[in-house]
This record gives C-alpha cells, structure tokens and sequence, in this order.
C-alpha cells in the first residue's frame, strides 16, 4: 500500500512515509529535493503540416490534411512564424517550410491557426525525494505528482474551445474534496537486490506505482478523433527508396555490417521496471458524435464500425481498479491498463452503450423514473408498515425525470430542426438566418432572452433582405423580369428563415428552462467550455 498525500500541505512536509516504506525506525537522509508548486503546461497542436521534404515537396509525414477542407484559405507556416527561421536543420535531413505561392498560401500543405487540439495542465504540484544509499536500505526515491486540472481541449470542430476530456463535475453523484487533484500518483523506487544481472546487464531500479484519477467527463467526435491520429501518424519509406538502395551496393553492404553489429551489441536498458502499478477505480461519462460509417471495414469483420451507426450520449463507465506486477516501460504499463479497462467494459457494461443510443436514453431515464414511482412506496412499508412518504418521493422523482427529458427533447429535435433549415436557406448571397450561439452557457430562462431576440429579429431581417433589397438591386440591373424572377427564387428563405429562427429561439429558451431545473447538469455543460476552469 502507498498512501496518497492528502492535501498540498502534506506535499511540501513530513518525509513521504520514507521510514514505513524503507522498513527503517527513522527516516533516511534525502540527498536531494525537487518541488514544484502551481505549474501551468498547455501544448496546443495545430491542424496541417507545415514542414515538408526540401527534394519531394511532400509533407514529412505523408498526409495532405488540405483535402479534408478545400475551402480553408491557405496561411503562412506557423512555425516559420514562431522560429522566425527559414530552414529548420536536423542530423541527417533538413526539413523546410513549404514555400509561398503568389496568394499568399504555403505549397500544398498548411497548418490552420484556428484549428487547433490543446493539452492543458494547471495546478501541478511535484516533490521528488533521493535518499542516501544506505546498507539499512533499499529506498531509492518518492515521488508525488498532482494537478488541480487536467483537460484535453479542440476547436476543429467548434468555434470556440471545447473540452474534449476533463473532469466530470457532479456535486451530486460524486462531490469532490477540495484537496483533491484530478490526477494524483505517488511512485516509489527501491534500489535492485543485485544491480548486475547474470548476463552482464545494468538491472532498473523497482518501482510501486499508485494513480488515482477523479471522474472523467469525455465528448468523442469521429472527425476530430481523426484529426488528432493523424497528426502523429507516419508514413513508412515508399518503394523508391527501396530501389534506390538495391541499386546501392556499397550502401547495402554498409548497411548489412551496421545490422550485424546492432545484433551483436547488448540490448540497452528497458526503462522503468514496475513492480506494482496500481491504478484505482475511475468513473467516465462519454458522448460520441460519428460522422462517417465505414461501410467496407465493416463487411471486413471490424465490428467497432458499429459504433459509428448512431451517437451515443451519457453512457456512464465504471473502470474497475486493476494492479498490474512486473512490467517493464511506461508506455506498458499505460497500454495494458487501457486494454484491461476495455476488455471489462466489452465484456460486462456493453449494455450501457445500447442504452446510450438517441431515444432508447430518454426512453431508459423514464422507464426508472417509473421503476422508483413503483418501488418506494413498496420498500418504505417493508420499512415503516406506511407508503405516503414513498409514494410521494417516487411521484415527485418520476414526474422530475419525464418533464427533464421532455426538455432535452425538445431542446435536441428544436435545434436540429433549427440548423436544418439554416443550411436550406443559407446561399452565395446569404449566411443563413440564425446568429452565433453565446460562449457561455444560459444558466435560467432570463438569460436566453438576448440570444432569442437576435433570433427572431435576425430571420425577419433575413425576409426584408431577400424579399425588398435584393430584389430592388435586381430591378436595377436587369429590370422587371430580374426582379420577379429574384422574388420567385427567394419565397423558400422568406417563409422558412422566420422558423428557422423562431425554432431557435424556442430551442434556446428550452435550454435555459432545463439548466434552471437542474443547475448539476447545466454546470457539466459549463464546465466543457474552456473559459470555465477550477
């Protein structure tokens, strides 16, 4: 067992538990100390590709990410803009920026400034303890790591920053201890009982591992999930570099000599050697958006293109705490708790995605709604011999759980009604009707008053536009017959951008009804935003 500071004062006190963990009566002397406190790392990845082989002009990673968005204008190198460089040299290769057309773009290739996936850390705290070596013991260092905050944020496909991974804040299901981090892991290591191995070999020193995680709020989109595996995917030597090199002799000879002695030559150190790595239970609520069904991978036998059929929302997880012994590596011990937590979810909690599909959740919520409408009076007389208590929890609960969902219902078909009829009104000379949603989140149904008018009033200005401006500009160019003619092809946009906006309106409105009803789920809402973080 390897206890978990408490509290960040914890963190910079006390010795760590170095004398239980030593199996010494006092604490053994530290050699060195590392602490750090409310450190802020955030690596932002953008989308495109902004170096690209000086001889093929191809991207260095083989991928035109331009083709998945042709109607993106094309922008300088943000590298080239960072490093203020124009080549970027490394040991055997050199990379440069693709070079500028006469439009001002980058070659074929581009990194898209406002498309974007960020890795965000806030509030890291670390303390690292060497101990002297001593012959009393085996301890070689502790070392606690914990951070406040921890999300993986995108803009690919919202306008403004969304968390595609963070904290799942629910102060009714799981109330978090203000102490607590989302990320807590303690690592101790001891020195090897023989620091030789048999065959020669430097052995790792044997580390026990204990991570906990607080609950995880995960919003999964098929596009963006493509993007980001593209950004660090690779593309192997092609086939002529292949024939360059048999046309090599000299080369290839070389190479087979450098082969050889790489065999010949002991295999270098695997890293970490864990001798527990202990991970605690962790909830997870996941939605996922598909965008595509990958019909042939499916007829190959890949069942996980079932996923794609339909999204699914609010499926809640439970990862099972697991200990794995003995494994090597870092990136082991992260793969085989992943494979473990998928393998459990497959085999027990496939059900739950079923339930997340759309309807079958709202059909679902009701149907326990009805479950405790039955049950409480049944258990509050096995109880107390009387049931008006219960029934009167189990109505209250039931009649909660169906106007709930009829709200997000309404909200969801509403809406989808609402950008429909957008996308049919929208053309060359005009945006569509509806305005730009607010960043934040309506929190009651006073604060969706504002978006709601710009709505209304934005979809008449729509019909004034394409019924009196247009037209008029039309009778000027090309007289009578253009006007009609203009008059006759806009009558669709007259008649639906006013439903267009007046079914946003009502969407919006419905909104802020619900996160009034249940501010929990309106502060998971907020919280997915970037602007709202602990």
């Amino acid at each position: 067992h390897i206890p978990i500071p408490s509290s960040a004062r914890d963190l910079e006190e006390g010795d760590m538990d170095a004398a239980t963990l030593a199996g010494t009566l006092e604490a053994p002397g530290v050699n060195a100390r590392v602490l750090i406190n409310n450190l802020t790392v955030i690596c932002r990845f953008y989308c495109g590709n902004d170096w690209v082989d000086p001889v093929t002009r191809e991207p260095i990673n083989g991928i035109n990410r331009e083709t998945e968005q042709t109607t993106n204008k094309k922008s300088e190198s943000l590298l080239e803009a960072l490093l203020e460089e124009e080549y970027l040299e490394g040991e055997s290769r050199t990379f440069v920026p693709p070079s500028t057309g006469a439009s001002g773009g980058t070659g074929t290739v581009s990194g898209r400034k406002k498309e974007y996936f960020e890795l965000s850390l806030r509030g890291l705290r670390l303390r690292n303890d060497s101990f002297v070596e001593s012959q009393k013991h085996r301890l070689a260092s502790c070392t606690y790591l914990e951070a406040d905050d921890a999300y993986l944020s995108e803009t690919i496909d919202y306008q403004y920053p969304q968390k595609m991974l963070g904290e799942w804040i629910n102060n009714m299901k799981h109330p978090r201890d203000p102490n607590d981090g989302i990320l807590m892991m303690k690592m101790v290591s001891m020195f090897p009982e023989n620091r030789i191995s048999v065959d020669g070999k430097l052995v790792s020193m044997e580390s026990r591992v204990a991570l906990h995680l607080l609950p995880l709020r995960c919003h999964i989109n098929q596009s963006v999930l493509k993007n980001i595996c593209s950004f660090f995917s690779h593309q192997e030597p092609n086939s002529e570099d292949e024939n360059e090199k048999q046309q090599d002799p000299v080369s290839n000879n070389v190479d087979e000599s450098c082969e050889k002695s790489k065999v010949e030559l002991p295999q270098e150190d695997q890293g970490a050697f864990f001798q527990t790595f202990h991970v605690k239970s962790c909830k997870l609520k996941v939605n996922y958006t598909p965008t595509k069904l990958d019909a042939a991978s499916l007829r190959a036998g890949s069942y996980s293109e079932l996923l794609n059929l339909f999204p699914l929302e609010d499926i809640e997880l439970l990862l099972q705490p697991l200990t794995l012994t003995n494994i090597s590596g870092w990136g082991a011990a992260i793969g085989e708790t992943l494979r473990s937590w998928l393998g459990d979810i497959v085999s027990t909690q496939v059900h739950k995605f079923i339930r997340g599909a759309p309807g079958v959740n709202s059909i679902s919520q009701i149907g326990s709604g009805a479950y405790d409408l039955v049950m409480m009076p049944v258990q509050q007389y096995k109880r107390e011999k009387k049931f008006g208590r219960g029934l009167k929890k189990g109505t209250s609960k039931f009649c909660g759980t169906v106007a709930l969902e009829t709200l997000n219902v309404s909200h969801k078909m509403t809406k989808g009604v609402a950008n429909f009829l957008n996308r049919v009104v929208s053309s060359e000379d005009y945006d569509g009707a509806l305005p730009r949603r607010p960043e934040q989140v309506p929190k009651n149904i006073r604060s969706t008053s504002q978006h709601s008018r710009a709505s209304v009033s934005k979809s008449f200005r729509a019909v004034r536009e394409t019924i009196i401006t247009i037209p008029r500009r039309e009778y000027r160019r090309h007289g009578t017959t253009g006007a009609i003619r203009c008059v006759i092809k806009n009558v669709p946009v007259a008649v639906l951008a006013p439903i267009s906006g007046a079914t946003e309106a009502f969407s919006y409105t419905v909104l802020g009804v619900r996160n009034q009803m249940r501010p929990d789920i309106m502060k998971e809402d907020e919280y997915r935003h970037v602007y709202k973080s602990r």
